[in-house]
């Protein structure tokens, strides 16, 4: 779910609908967010090898810093 994107949406409509089926879901309080970070970087190293003519081939993911 969190490769398209959709994570925070299906795990809180899970928990409006499940919460007055499933007692133990009736005390959570909160909605799911995602992370700040969703992706991890792509190591420099590579970043660095993809250069072809001076361009990075990589795109740094969002978050992380950019190709220098």
């Amino acid at each position: 779910m969190r490769r398209w994107g959709i994570a925070d949406t299906a795990v809180n409509n899970y928990l409006g609908t499940e919460a007055g089926r499933i007692s133990y879901l009736s005390g959570v309080s909160g909605t799911f967010a995602l992370p700040k970070y969703q992706f991890y970087p792509i190591p420099s190293v590579q970043v660095e090898l993809s250069k072809v003519g001076g361009v990075c081939q990589l795109q740094q993911n969002p978050g992380w810093g950019a190709c220098q």
